[in-house]
């Protein structure tokens, strides 16, 4: 729906690349996940901070490595 996700801002004077980010988007994730496995760091639980969106109580610690 309209409205509900905003990072490109909305109306009249919104972003013009949104339609294309919102598509290139999962194409880039989906290709990075490909190549990489990505896992939270051992003993290490994000802690929620619910504001006008849900996001992470500071930084999450992940660890990337390479799939081979």
């Amino acid at each position: 729906p309209n409205y509900v996700y905003l990072p490109f801002s909305g109306g009249p004077r919104g972003c013009i690349g949104w339609r294309f980010a919102m598509m290139e988007m999962p194409i880039v994730i989906a290709r990075m996940l490909r190549e990489f496995q990505i896992d939270l760091v051992h003993g290490v639980k994000p802690v929620p901070a619910p504001s006008i969106v849900l996001r992470p109580k500071g930084p999450i610690a992940m660890r990337v490595t390479r799939r081979t």
